[in-house]
């Protein structure tokens, strides 16, 4: 007797078996991340990305934009500085040049881009002004105020890692119909 694995077909039926774990993967952080994030906007702004299947490779992807991103590395004076986009922002002319530290401050006079890619007209009356001070005092809006990152979407990966993970890859295995695909043929010695 002898036992074959139909490995070619195995293999394009296992690649389909996996997307739907990792879809599974996927929606499970995505609802987590969204979860505990601190703002609505950055909660809307986080959504399922792409999903690319290769041969042999299978991923699927969450993203944000801006408000994702200042939701799960905060803003202004309490913004998280291990943020890895954090120096190229702060390279870019998005950044306010009147801001030589983390605080939001009033800009220059003159137009500006701001994080969003709005082209924003400033009279540079608060030119260097703590925005954040001006906004705890009432001054200006509370929208002025700094936001603690909430590390929704690093919580979100940690916790998979503890354990979901391997939960899920015993799930793709133990759930494959690997005997569908093993030939067995007599053979006379």
């Amino acid at each position: 007797m002898t036992i074959k694995l139909d490995s070619t077909r195995a293999m394009v039926a296992f690649q389909k078996h996996i997307t739907v774990y990792l879809l599974a993967i996927r929606e499970e952080l995505l609802n987590d991340a969204q979860a505990t994030m601190q703002t609505p906007e950055g909660r809307m702004d986080l959504t399922n990305g792409d999903i690319k299947i290769i041969t042999g490779y299978v991923s699927a992807s969450i993203t944000g934009g801006t408000q994702a991103t200042m939701d799960e590395w905060g803003t202004g004076s309490l913004m998280d500085t291990d943020n890895p986009a954090l120096s190229s922002y702060r390279s870019s002319n998005r950044w306010n040049p009147a801001r030589y530290d983390l605080k939001r401050r009033g800009r220059p006079a003159g137009r500006y881009t701001d994080i969003f890619g709005k082209v924003r007209t400033s009279r540079g009356k608060a030119r260097g002004l703590d925005l954040e001070l001006m906004a705890r005092e009432g001054k200006i809006p509370k929208s002025y105020l700094p936001t603690p990152p909430s590390h929704a979407m690093k919580n979100a990966f940690r916790w998979l890692a503890n354990g979901r993970f391997q939960w899920y890859l015993q799930k793709v295995i133990t759930t494959f119909p690997w005997g569908k695909y093993l030939k067995v043929t007599n053979t006379k010695g």
